[in-house]
């Protein structure tokens, strides 16, 4: 099973942490998360992710995919 992280809209939020990713890998799952979130690429590798140029990239590539999104104002 192949799970994709995408970079939150502002590019400074992350669905998923390298310590989340370490727990998946541990378990078996490929993980991929994209360049450029809120933590370090190296964190992410030396927690067993691949690092994506894209989002295309995880979309096209993965079994699952999350995101961060904006919650609507009447939900925040």
């Amino acid at each position: 099973m192949r799970f994709g992280f995408v970079n939150g809209v502002n590019n400074e939020e992350s669905s998923c942490s390298p310590a989340q990713v370490s727990r998946l890998a541990a378990s078996g799952v490929e993980v991929v998360v994209t360049r450029g979130s809120a933590y370090n690429d190296a964190d992410y590798v030396n927690a067993g992710a691949q690092i994506a140029d894209s989002a295309e990239e995880i979309y096209s590539t993965c079994d699952f995919v999350a995101q961060v999104q904006e919650c609507a104002k009447q939900r925040c």
